[in-house]
């Protein structure tokens, strides 16, 4: 299977078999699809080449856009990849597998956890709109004064250190609520966690972070974060106006001011530890991403960190959208989705990596263009995995209030 696209005067296709993206001459280009309409995964198969399209018959169809020497040239050129390469043979694969044998399931999760997430309370200070906890989302939970004991905590925290022995990563994440409401708790997790890891050599590969509405971070507790280099994930969604529509304390006040007062103690205490370790987590609707994106590009108190994630609301199973113009806000997003595309490839295009505007831009489509930079590149074989294959808890293991394991959770902190 190929797939074929262009860019002005440049043609590429895309070889499903190899993962191969290739630029190609324009008569490439065009005589492909007569070797895709034949099947040639058969043939090749059994070492037969019957269906191989015949020169002459490639010669009748482009002989007036092409001389036959080009054709026959590009004709050879096609085989000899195909042959030599294995680009070109659109092979599919004949069965379904599973790329884990179960003495591997229980090797990786048994020495190679890799990020502990502590829920360390289900109370909030703030009632945001959107929240999955907010009583909107027809199958999550909602607030509660639930909140994680030290008993509970260290028995999370020692089986998280007797199964990461192989781990390269080690991370510890407090989660909530809003888990600066249980910070005693923070402090003596912490204390445990790089008691252990030193206990076991692994205390440079242990890490901390904290997903925060940043409301309550007043000066002890951000030494206390400093000291110990723990990241903060804070939610801020743009500009004053836009946060506060739906980032609300319980009062119904918004929290923009405070969250903004605490990033300027952050930066004032510690300049090195606010552009390393502070990063902002956005969730924003289709009408203000553009608003968004010129907030985290231009206010010089958030470009100087890169950590940055733009999440849009979260529209499964919910009532927030009941007054929802879906299809004309769906049609808006689609045009500043295409604009801020735009925007993002001539950056690319032109190496002007360091600019301010390019990072909320960065946020958006990076992981996308990383994918792609770094897929595999390999022929398909015989057995083909399904799509998402992943070890349950291996990579995240979610530890509630009360002690129950959960291999994954929604994040819209």
């Amino acid at each position: 299977m190929i797939y074929k696209f262009n860019h002005g005067e440049n043609y590429y296709i895309y070889d499903v078999s190899s993962n191969n993206i290739l630029k190609v001459e324009k008569i490439i280009y065009d005589i492909i699809e007569e070797f895709q309409s034949l099947d040639l995964n058969s043939s090749i198969n059994s070492g037969r080449n019957s269906t191989i399209p015949s020169l002459n018959r490639i010669i009748n169809k482009f002989q007036t856009k092409y001389s036959i020497e080009m054709i026959k040239k590009a004709y050879n050129e096609i085989l000899f990849y195909r042959k030599n390469h294995g680009i070109f043979t659109f092979k599919k694969p004949s069965a379904m597998a599973f790329p884990y044998s179960m003495t591997e399931i229980m090797k990786i999760l048994n020495s190679k956890l890799e990020q502990l997430i502590l829920n360390v309370t289900e109370n909030c200070n703030m009632r945001c709109e959107y929240c999955v906890y907010s009583g909107k989302y027809k199958y999550e939970r909602t607030h509660s004064k639930k909140k994680m004991s030290f008993s509970t905590a260290s028995r999370a925290i020692e089986f998280f250190f007797k199964h990461n022995a192989n781990s390269e990563r080690i991370a510890v994440t407090f989660y909530g609520g809003e888990p600066l409401l249980n910070f005693s708790l923070i402090r003596k997790c912490v204390e445990l966690s790089k008691k252990l890891a030193f206990k076991q050599g692994k205390d440079s590969r242990l890490t901390f972070s904290i997903t925060t509405n940043g409301t309550l971070l007043d000066k002890n507790k951000i030494n206390f974060l400093i000291k110990n280099n723990v990241g903060l994930l804070i939610s801020l969604d743009g500009p004053k106006d836009i946060h506060d529509k739906y980032r609300k304390f319980i009062n119904g006040k918004g929290s923009y001011t405070l969250i903004i007062e605490s990033l300027k103690r952050i930066r004032e205490l510690n300049p090195e530890y606010y552009k390393e370790k502070v990063g902002f987590s956005v969730v924003t609707l289709p009408e203000h991403l553009d608003s968004v994106v010129k907030f985290f590009g231009s206010y010089n108190l958030v470009t100087e960190t890169d950590n940055l994630i733009i999440n849009m609301v979260s529209t499964d199973d919910t009532s927030f959208f009941e007054n929802y113009d879906f299809k004309t806000q769906l049609r808006k997003y689609r045009e500043t989705i295409r604009k801020l595309r735009n925007m993002y490839k001539k950056y690319l295009v032109e190496g002007n990596y360091d600019s301010l505007s390019f990072k909320p831009l960065r946020s958006l489509f990076d992981k996308k263009m990383i994918l792609i930079h770094k897929r595999l590149l390999s022929m398909v074989g015989e057995e083909i995995y399904p799509n998402g294959i992943c070890l349950p808890g291996s990579r995240r293991l979610f530890v509630s209030t009360d002690g129950k394991f959960y291999i994954r959770v929604k994040s819209l902190n």
